[in-house]
């Protein structure tokens, strides 16, 4: 998947982060892993890409400590 268009799907759904890490990136779907940096709190994220509208879209959401 566009990693640019990942970012940007990102920084316009959830609030700013720290940082971010691309843990896996396959063909139509990303696992991002974002950092807040308080108490080490991160949200593992999954986005896919839905080929009927055109659109990227939020498969899943995960608190990881």
């Amino acid at each position: 998947m566009n990693k640019r268009k990942v970012k940007q799907f990102i920084d316009n759904n959830f609030p700013p982060c720290y940082d971010y890490t691309i843990i896996e990136d396959k063909e139509d779907k990303v696992i991002a892993l974002l950092d807040y940096g308080r108490r080490e709190d991160k949200l593992k994220i999954a986005i896919g890409y839905s080929d009927e509208s055109n659109m990227y879209k939020l498969l899943s959401t995960d608190f990881v400590r």
